[in-house]
């Protein structure tokens, strides 16, 4: 290959580099699917809420806080420990670009506790916020929902 040919092809790939870079914003973006609270007994002073909370952007971010009108929310993960069931708390998770937090039973899952029963109702809708280092606060209304 000559020097004018090697030339061009360095060019092409630069060009092609930095329009790449243009196309991808290295932002995340965090979404959340089929999230809701469990409707607990009247007599309960905690419950769950499961669901996905997803980052299809370009960048990974990291829940740092979280918060709701309806009681104390926490980011749980159970794990087995001795053949029990043990809920530790998780202060924040690094949500990789392209992954999703998929909140299940014993598993992940928001811990709300010290629960408002006003809010936390049947057909009722609870407040979420959701805190990431990058993306902000964004806020969800959550159903409350039989399981």
């Amino acid at each position: 290959m000559n020097k004018q040919s090697l030339n061009k092809v360095l060019l092409l790939v630069f060009l092609f580099g930095f329009a790449s870079s243009l196309m991808a914003d290295g932002k995340p973006n965090i979404t959340t699917e089929q999230l809701r609270v469990i409707l607990p007994p009247s007599v309960a002073r905690s419950t769950s809420a499961y669901g996905i909370i997803k980052n299809t952007g370009d960048a990974p971010d990291t829940l740092i806080n979280i918060s709701t009108d309806a009681g104390m929310i926490m980011l749980h993960k159970t794990d087995i420990k001795d053949g029990m069931a043990e809920m530790n708390h998780v202060d924040e998770f690094v949500l990789e670009a392209g992954a999703e937090l998929v909140l299940k039973p014993m598993s992940y899952h928001l811990m709300f506790m010290n629960i408002n029963h006003d809010i936390i109702k049947k057909e009722g809708e609870v407040t979420i916020t959701l805190e990431f280092k990058d993306a902000g606060e964004l806020t969800f209304k959550v159903p409350v929902l039989e399981e």
